[in-house]
């Protein structure tokens, strides 16, 4: 494959003299250098800001733009070129005929990368030159590793995380499941005994039973929904991830999850598609996220609440937003890892989640927001 070749280096030449300047002029331009030049602070200052150049040649003795100066102006151009975010990233090489130690010290102090003495040899000027690239190529490097580093610690501790929520998640599903299936059937033999009373004339006893069976039954309904979704995403975790490939309909699974919940939870928003980007899940992971908010959102309350959730559309972003009317503030500590492991599955759609005084929102990107 072919490399695409570098950029020539941008070198900055700042010296009053225009024999001084004639003379860098041919040495750098003949060693393959973009070259400019600047004959005093003032307009060095603005070439750095527009040009952005690797290397800053800078005599320090460039006439005075203030009087009576305390040190040479070339070290003011310094200060300000090491200070401004647009020029700081320039290896500034000092030429100067002071062989002064003070003013070497004081330059290197400021931020110069080096300081060479006038009269130069040119070899040696241009030897210092190339050290001072390879300097910066390798500073460039170490910073790109050190970000690199960064964001694989970040996903690190995020599969980490995510690892850990799955594994409880997973304990909790298998917990939970067994003596769920137990209580299920019981309630039908309850349902079935109901039946019976009211076959038998009793209405009284039949219709109060069979009201508690179906009471039961619905929240025995909403305990299952609630272990899918746990188990949903600790399938998610054991498979790391397997991105959809097609933009998925919010609006669609608001709608199939308001049948499952039942009248309680009304939906504002979902009679047109909402379109949310292909991401790390697909419709199960996005069907579970909206099942543990609005749990989430309900969790505050003392009996079971009305949910309404609303779908918002823009051109970048699907936002949902669920309130529980009777919430009363803070959800119970248990309903923390709802909420944690929702988090992690917005975040596998590119997206976040925000609680509030009653319920919470969900971002998701749009479909239209990645082409």
């Amino acid at each position: 494959m072919n490399q695409e070749p570098s950029a020539p280096t941008r070198v900055l030449v700042v010296d009053d003299s225009v024999q001084a300047l004639s003379v860098l002029l041919g040495l750098l331009r003949g060693a393959g250098f973009v070259v400019s030049v600047a004959a005093d602070g003032a307009a060095a200052l603005t070439a750095a800001q527009g040009d952005r150049p690797d290397v800053v040649l800078l005599d320090l003795e460039l006439p005075h733009l203030e009087p009576k100066a305390k040190f040479p102006e070339g070290f003011a151009v310094l200060a300000a070129l090491k200070s401004d975010a647009r020029t700081a990233g320039a290896s500034v090489i000092v030429v100067s005929g002071s062989s002064a130690e003070s003013d070497i010290v004081r330059a290197l102090d400021l931020g110069a990368i080096d300081y060479v003495t006038k009269p130069y040899a040119p070899a040696i000027l241009l030897a210092r030159i190339g050290a001072a690239l390879r300097s910066r190529r390798e500073m460039d490097a170490i910073w790109r590793l050190g970000e690199d580093l960064r964001v694989a610690q970040e996903e690190l501790g995020r599969v980490r995380r995510s690892a850990a929520i799955g594994d409880i998640a997973a304990g909790l599903a298998h917990e939970i499941n067994n003596p769920a299936a137990y209580v299920v059937t019981d309630l039908h033999e309850m349902r079935e005994l109901a039946d019976e009373l009211l076959d038998a004339g009793d209405e009284h006893h039949g219709e109060a039973l069979a009201a508690l069976a179906e009471e039961a039954l619905a929240g025995m309904n909403r305990i299952r929904d609630a272990v899918r979704d746990l188990s949903v995403f600790s399938a998610v975790v054991d498979r790391r991830s397997i991105p959809s490939a097609a933009a998925i309909d919010l609006a669609a699974i608001a709608r199939r999850r308001a049948e499952r919940f039942g009248a309680g939870l009304s939906l504002r928003g979902a009679d047109e598609p909402a379109l949310v980007a292909p991401a790390l899940g697909g419709e199960d992971e996005l069907d579970a996220l909206l099942g543990l908010l609005v749990r989430h959102a309900a969790s505050g309350a003392e009996q079971l609440p009305d949910v309404r959730i609303d779908l918002e559309r823009s051109e970048h972003e699907v936002t949902v937003r669920i309130d529980a009317s009777a919430s009363a503030g803070e959800p119970p500590a248990e309903f923390a890892l709802a909420l944690a492991i929702a988090r992690e599955l917005a975040e596998r759609f590119g997206g976040t989640v925000e609680q509030t005084a009653c319920g919470c929102v969900l971002r998701l990107p749009a479909a239209t927001a990645r082409g």
